[in-house]
Parts: C-alpha cells; sequence; structure tokens
C-alpha cells in the first residue's frame, strides 16, 4: 500500500530531469484520469529528505492534473489535492520496481529504438517469469492498454504483436554493432535475419559437404592471411576494400558495418598492394576499388612496389541512379573508380575497350534481396573485367571478398578464386554463394542476367 506525499516535498535531481512532449503527458493524463494511476512513483528516503528514484513522468501529468482541477484515483481511492501516492524502494520487490519503470519507460518518445526494444523485451520477459504461458499477443494486449489502445483490436497477426516478437530478437542481439547501427528496429530486425540466413545457409553447405572445394575461402584479417600464402601463385588480384571515406559512419541503413576510418582503409590497401607483388606470378594484373580522393595515393604506392600502372582511373559508371549527399543541394554520384595495375608488361586477354564501363548498379528495387553489402558490385561487372584479364584455369585472389559476387563472377569463366573475409556475417553469406555454385553456366542467377543489369553501351 502507498503513502501519500505533498509534491513540492519530492526531490528531483537535474541528472535526472527529462524533457516530455505535451503530446505523451496528454497521454497519460488521460490514461490516469480513465483507469487511475497503476503504479506510483519510487522515492527513497534521505538526510535531504524524499528523492526521486523512478516516475518523474507520472509525478509531471499528476501536477499537471492537480493544476487543472482534475481528480484521479489510486488503488479505487481519490489522490489527495497537489499530492501523490509512492512507494519506497524498501516497498518493492524486484519485479515491482522493474515494472514501475517499465511503466515509465514503454510511453516515452525520446527512446531509442533499442531502448524501446529493450523496455518491451523486458515486459515480455518479467511476465513470462510470472506466467511461463505468456503469449507474445497477451504482452501487446497489455502495452495497447498501457498506451490507451483498445486491446481488443491485438491479434496474434496484428503490427503490435509482431512489434513484441521483433523486440524480443533484437534484444537478444542489442550487443551487435551492426544491430546499433541500423537506423530503426525494422532495418536491425532486417539485418539479424539477414545473418542468421547467412550462417544457417553456410552450416548448412559444410553439414552437407556441398561447398564447391575448387574455390577457397579464408575467414580473417587479410592483412595476415596474406603472409601465409605462397610465393608467385596468382594470375590476378581482383579486390574491393575499405574505401577509407568512413562510411561506416554514415547515417542509415547502408550495411556498412566495417571499419572504414582511412588509417585502416590504407593499412589494407598497402598490404594488398606490396604483399600482392610477391604473391603473383611474373606476369599478373591488380585491380583495385578505391575513393577518387585516394587513387593518386594509391597509383603512387603501387608504382614504388613494382607495379606499372595505368595513369587515370577506370571508371564503372552506374548509369543516372546513385548517391546524392547533398540531396538536393548537390549532384547525384553516378560512378565508382579502379586502380589498375600490371606486373611484368601483361597484356589483356581480350580487348580493355574504353576506360569507362557503363553496367547498371544492382537495382534499388531488387537491394532487399540481392545485395547483401552496401559496397557490392553487380556479378556481371565483375565477371566482364575478369575475361579481360584472365583466362580459363587463372587463379584469381580477392582479399576483401565481402559477401563473395567474385565467385560466381570468376566461377563462371572457370577460374579459381581464393577469397579472404573478416567479417563472419559477409563470410557466411560468401560461403552459401560459393556452395550454390555448379557449372560455369550456373554461376550467375536469373536476377544476374543482362536484361537485369543490362550494358549501358
Amino acid at each position: 500500500m502507498a503513502d501519500y506525499i505533498e509534491i513540492s516535498a519530492v526531490t528531483i535531481s537535474d541528472r535526472q530531469r527529462k524533457e516530455f512532449s505535451p503530446k505523451e503527458l496528454l497521454e497519460l493524463k488521460r490514461s490516469i484520469l480513465s483507469k487511475g494511476l497503476m503504479h506510483p512513483p519510487v522515492l527513497s528516503l534521505s538526510e535531504d529528505g524524499y528523492k526521486l528514484v523512478a516516475g518523474e513522468r507520472r509525478i509531471r501529468a499528476m501536477t499537471e492534473l492537480h493544476e487543472e482541477g482534475l481528480s484521479f484515483t489510486y488503488n479505487g481511492k481519490a489522490v489527495p489535492s497537489f499530492s501523490i501516492p509512492y512507494a519506497t524502494l524498501s516497498d518493492l520487490s524486484l519485479a515491482d520496481l522493474m515494472e514501475a519503470e517499465l511503466e515509465e519507460n514503454i510511453l516515452r518518445a525520446d527512446l531509442s529504438f533499442l531502448e524501446e526494444c529493450g523496455a518491451k523485451a523486458r515486459i515480455h520477459e518479467l511476465r513470462t517469469g510470472q506466467n511461463p504461458t505468456q503469449t507474445f499477443v497477451q504482452t501487446a494486449k497489455e502495452i495497447a492498454v498501457k498506451k490507451g489502445k483498445d486491446p481488443a483490436t491485438v491479434t496474434s497477426h496484428s503490427p503490435e504483436t509482431r512489434d513484441i516478437q521483433r523486440a524480443v530478437l533484437i534484444n537478444r542481439h542489442r550487443d551487435d554493432p551492426a544491430v546499433q547501427k541500423a537506423k530503426d528496429a525494422s532495418a536491425a530486425q532486417k539485418v539479424i535475419l539477414d545473418k542468421m540466413e547467412a550462417s544457417m545457409r553456410a552450416k548448412l553447405a559444410t553439414a552437407t559437404k556441398t561447398l564447391n572445394t575448387v574455390h577457397t575461402l579464408i575467414r580473417g584479417d587479410c592483412r595476415d592471411e596474406m603472409k601465409k600464402l605462397p610465393d608467385g601463385k596468382f594470375d590476378i588480384i581482383f579486390s574491393d576494400p575499405p574505401y577509407g571515406i568512413n562510411a561506416d559512419s554514415a547515417k542509415g541503413d547502408s550495411k556498412h558495418f566495417y571499419d572504414d576510418s582511412p588509417d585502416n582503409a590504407f593499412s589494407i590497401y598497402h598490404a594488398i598492394i606490396s604483399e600482392g607483388f610477391r604473391l603473383t606470378k611474373p606476369k599478373a594484373a591488380l585491380l583495385l576499388w578505391c575513393d577518387i580522393e585516394h587513387f593518386f595515393n594509391l597509383r603512387v604506392y603501387a608504382a614504388q612496389q613494382g607495379w606499372t600502372t595505368w595513369r587515370t582511373p577506370i571508371i564503372y559508371y552506374k548509369g543516372e541512379s546513385g548517391h546524392a549527399p547533398w540531396g538536393r543541394s548537390g549532384f547525384v554520384r553516378t560512378y565508382e573508380v579502379l586502380l589498375f595495375a600490371v606486373k611484368g608488361a601483361r597484356e589483356l586477354y581480350s580487348p580493355g575497350g574504353a576506360d569507362v564501363k557503363m553496367f547498371h548498379s544492382i537495382r534499388a528495387e531488387r537491394q532487399e534481396k540481392k545485395k547483401f553489402h552496401a559496397a557490392e558490385k553487380p556479378i556481371w561487372l565483375l565477371s566482364s573485367f575478369l575475361q579481360m584479364l584472365g583466362l580459363e584455369t587463372h587463379l584469381v585472389l580477392d582479399p576483401c571478398c565481402g559477401s563473395g559476387p567474385i565467385f560466381p563472377a570468376a566461377h563462371r569463366h572457370r577460374m579459381t578464386v581464393t577469397g579472404i573475409e573478416l567479417d563472419e556475417h559477409y563470410y557466411n553469406v560468401a560461403a552459401s554463394r560459393i556452395s550454390a555454385l555448379t557449372s560455369p553456366e550456373d554461376s550467375l542467377d536469373d536476377n544476374d542476367e543482362d536484361s537485369d543489369l543490362d550494358t549501358l553501351a
């Protein structure tokens, strides 16, 4: 049973004070007027008097109700004017205190999606601890009531129920950096499901021994793993390392879940260029995707390591669609660049043609299914470069293979790839891609045909 205290006698520290929107306070006031106060604020008693532990929003709502001359109840009894019911820490069990805090948090508008998912997941966890048969629907109905909604509209297929299921899933993976970076709960859920699917497919491939043994996939940091590879083995190095433009700090669900700092990127580029010279045959080719800002520094470094470099970038033009970093205040970025270099005066095996290669990017409407990596390039684009650079039986090294589009691209030309990938999720996607390869003619699925990734030239 709670006691009562005058509102003016409660101390709220500056650290605790929060800003609440008029809308969320109005919703709570309506709930208190119609149903009464469900949980009293929690106070602690010290030499300085009563201090707030949890429930500032409830205190604010009750204060406004008193100021407006509106009466409300707690436990079926009217609350005295300009007083509030309260409980002390000693009065509450851990479950009661948790429920009071959740009551406060679940209706807050300033929670991040991770905080909101955590609150909803803890409500469901609390309820299942009290009742092992508790369903997601029951939890969703309870939260609907707290938000002043009609619980009768909540069913097993309603958005409120799916929201609880999603919250529980996200809360289990809340320590995953990729989940923390997601822009909202929907994006976080997709990240988790994508990883689970890739992991399942990789494990299935290993369990059934269907992982194609022609190609090699290595999990690790390419700067370490390349040192373990033998001298003079590869004909081609073709890779898409981090660009060093801090894409991992960009807003939105861009799937840049790797360290894209300039220092890390240059360390990787330098390792690929220098170590790659040792790993390649006397006549070999090097193709590296890079940002235009770093192209010239990388060209100089490659020349210093013994590579003969093409003076200007090779351009990949994606068509009219692309990224608009300034929105309507700027332009659309529709191209990416490649550093091209050779070792031992090596010639191309088919005409290189223009230094601007025009292929559609992975189409936006297909990204949810087909684009596993934010920086992923179309398989047909990679395939066209490999056709220029090599022949059947040639060996390709991709030190940053990401989700593995290099494998089907090379497989259709009967080339063999060694790929290295540090991230577990991308490694699993790449493994699943390898396991799906059969004959070279089957290495591109229907969604990668020319009709979908049309050459613009």
